[in-house]
């Protein structure tokens, strides 16, 4: 019974959850889908595809998602397949990192796409840590 509750709440946290790697996946999906130029590169006006790997045994598989720690922050990385209405031709693959911003509350860090034949599209650039407001000279005499 114990096992059987296990298994119901991993299945809640990773597909109802906003926290679950798929709801991620899928805010991911809904940015490329609002952008008109990936959306022209990805062919015809239609619905997507995804899928974990590139080949025909990973397109019936889940997408990878590593999770880790990163200076005591939960984080989320996940790599997958985007494919278009011009099939194979247009598959593209989706890189996503999502850390914890506070307890319980995940943002997403990084969002790629690199289109078959273009540059890598960057649609969320990771930000710089906030600098400190104390000089070293400050730290060094004491002075704020």
């Amino acid at each position: 019974m114990v096992g059987f509750g296990g298994i119901i709440y991993t299945l809640f946290e990773e597909l109802a959850s906003k926290s679950g790697s798929y709801a991620f996946i899928q805010q991911a999906v809904d940015m490329i889908e609002r952008d008109p130029v990936l959306m022209q590169a990805l062919g015809p006006p239609g619905p997507l595809k995804i899928y974990g790997r590139s080949n025909r045994y990973g397109r019936r598989r889940p997408q990878v998602v590593s999770r880790f720690l990163d200076d005591g922050r939960r984080c989320l990385d996940t790599t997958f397949w985007v494919e278009g209405r011009n099939g194979v031709e247009s598959a593209s693959l989706v890189t996503l990192q999502v850390v914890e911003e506070a307890p319980n509350l995940l943002k997403e860090r990084f969002l790629a796409i690199d289109l078959p034949g273009q540059k890598r599209k960057v649609l969320i650039q990771p930000q710089p840590p906030p600098r400190s407001s104390f000089s070293f000279f400050s730290r060094l005499f004491g002075s704020e």
